[in-house]
């Protein structure tokens, strides 16, 4: 019998090498495994999807103070967004609100010469600004 040398293991016939080798060849193998592209084909990363361009038109508006263009209509579009809100920067120069029955179209009322722009805002919070220039 061999004698012990207190780690808990006792070589025989070689079974202490082979048991070395094959904590090797496992370590080895997890080692690699485990790199950035090993497991790529088994658990492929999903790539995030781009967010959708968020789409105002017209994209600047000329309006009067009185007339056929004293209030004109403004239109959001967007893949798969069907939310919209809309903000005048200067409600003294023009105002902006919902259409009716819409989710996507705003109303644009002249009010005074001056001009201002319509921020138009997606769920996703891009903002394209229209903008507005009211003459007399």
């Amino acid at each position: 019998m061999l004698p012990h040398s207190g780690a808990g293991i006792i070589p025989r016939k070689g079974g202490f090498v082979k048991i070395a080798l094959l904590a090797l060849l496992t370590a080895s193998t997890l080692a690699a495994g485990c790199s950035a592209g090993a497991l790529s084909g088994l658990f492929p990363i999903p790539k995030p999807s781009p967010t959708p361009q968020l789409i105002v038109t017209p994209k600047s508006l000329t309006m009067k103070t009185s007339g056929p263009t004293q209030t004109q209509t403004i239109t959001a579009s967007e893949t798969g967004n069907t939310f919209f809100t809309a903000q005048s920067s200067d409600v003294t120069i023009a105002t902006v609100t919902p259409v009716q029955n819409t989710t996507n179209a705003f109303s644009v009322s002249a009010l005074a010469v001056g001009s201002c722009s319509i921020n138009v805002t997606d769920t996703n919070g891009q903002t394209v600004k229209v903008a507005v220039t009211v003459s007399p």
